[in-house]
């Protein structure tokens, strides 16, 4: 729709909170294996990444000890090396 969030126009909704989600594992695994804040070549990707992971509600969950769990099992370790 060409606003702020992908889908609703009138603000964030699931899925750009799933949205939002695929692009931090991504940003996290580059991170984690070297590649740099891989977002900032996707603006428009970078800008919506960065507007959500600022909304005020969802500051206690960032902060949480659950946002910071693996993202995959250990088995999954060995396609990532």
């Amino acid at each position: 729709h060409g606003g702020d969030w992908f889908v609703s126009a009138t603000g964030p909704c699931t899925a750009d909170f799933h949205i939002w989600e695929m692009l931090d594992q991504h940003k996290l695994l580059g991170e984690e294996m070297d590649k740099g804040y891989i977002l900032d070549g996707f603006p428009k990707c970078k800008a919506f990444y960065e507007r959500f992971r600022a909304l005020p509600t969802l500051q206690k969950y960032f902060a949480s000890e659950a946002y910071k769990l693996p993202l995959n099992n250990q088995l999954a370790n060995a396609y990532f090396k």
